[in-house]
């Protein structure tokens, strides 16, 4: 019977230290998180920037940019994510340059900002419900989509293109999709939509972008 008795005193002190450590690591998290928040208001205010090698970057809002806040690395720590902001690029508190930056992603990590990923050479910047990022190019030549899916630092893991052109010669449009491993191979025009179609499909509930100023 005190066998019995002393197990069941030592389960629940057991569940206790268990239950114990799980809160202590959720309000590490929640403190973390609110952390990174602050920083991140901190600098669309421009109020403080970030180091890219030798220079410290600080951001200038537009009247266009929107932002939005969202775990994209799945560590429980919020990202922010910019479409078009201005980069001001600082050298011993001496502006070099300020340049549009069409897309921008920032990471709080060990009390720093940090930028996780860019692509200021891209527009029309959405991020898909999966985290993926897709870029639509209808206004250049030729048209079409980027598909992007990111590994947990920010580098890219994955690219499709889709694009379709239309020859001026016969007027007929030619579709492809290219990826890293297979190269660039046409399709019809049947597969090219319904590819397209599906990423399009995860639109449906993602993130949602408010604007900064």
């Amino acid at each position: 019977m005190r066998g019995r008795k002393w197990l069941f005193v030592a389960g629940i002190v057991l569940l206790l230290l268990v239950l114990l450590v799980f809160l202590g690591r959720h309000y590490e998290l929640s403190l973390r998180r609110q952390d990174a928040l602050r920083a991140y208001t901190v600098l669309l205010r421009g109020e403080t920037g970030f180091t890219s090698g030798e220079y410290t970057v600080f951001l200038a809002a537009t009247d266009t940019t929107r932002a939005a806040i969202l775990d994209m690395n799945g560590d429980g720590i919020p990202e922010l994510a910019t479409n078009i902001v201005i980069q001001q690029w600082y050298d011993k508190n001496m502006v070099l340059s300020s340049t549009p930056h069409q897309c921008g992603i920032y990471s709080f990590e060990d009390g720093k900002i940090r930028e996780w990923y860019s692509g200021s050479t891209r527009a029309d910047f959405e991020i898909l419900r999966n985290r993926a990022l897709l870029y639509r190019h209808d206004e250049a030549w030729p048209e079409g989509y980027d598909y992007l899916e990111l590994n947990k630092d920010g580098s890219i893991a994955e690219v499709v293109s889709m694009y379709k052109y239309m020859i001026p010669s016969t007027g007929e449009w030619v579709y492809y999709m290219e990826t890293e491993q297979g190269g660039a191979q046409e399709v019809s025009e049947e597969q090219w939509d319904r590819t397209v179609e599906n990423y399009l499909a995860l639109r449906e509930n993602a993130p949602t972008w408010t604007g900064v100023n």
